[in-house]
């Protein structure tokens, strides 16, 4: 959406605080600080998605808990398994907890079998 992209260039060109951007748009300093936070630490590719519909603003807050290396990866299972948010939440989790590639690929291949980490 394009409003990360406003909001990205209020608070970094124009020097205005989140919560000054926050008073403007009539929104929760919270909700400016996820929606930058979308534009600047989402991969350009899940940007991508986004843009497109193909991974929802709530999967995408998410996906931003990951590397960047690895989000499209995870957003591709989400898609290709068709996960729900939570679901797509407790894969996120168990994928910050892979420290091996392997292991990784091996639980995007059938993400449902793995239980999120407590």
């Amino acid at each position: 959406r394009e409003e990360g992209w406003i909001i990205r260039e209020l608070v970094r060109e124009h020097r205005l605080l989140q919560k000054d951007v926050a008073v403007l748009l009539g929104r929760a300093t919270s909700w400016v600080c996820r929606r930058l936070q979308l534009v600047e630490e989402l991969s350009a590719a899940v940007q991508e998605d986004m843009r497109l519909g193909l991974v929802s603003a709530t999967v995408a807050r998410e996906l931003v808990r990951l590397p960047r290396g690895n989000q499209a990866e995870v957003a591709e299972a989400i898609r290709r398994h068709g996960l729900t948010a939570r679901q797509s939440g407790h894969l996120v989790e168990v994928a910050r907890q892979c420290a091996d590639s392997g292991v990784l690929r091996e639980v995007l291949a059938e993400p449902l079998r793995f239980p999120a980490p407590k």
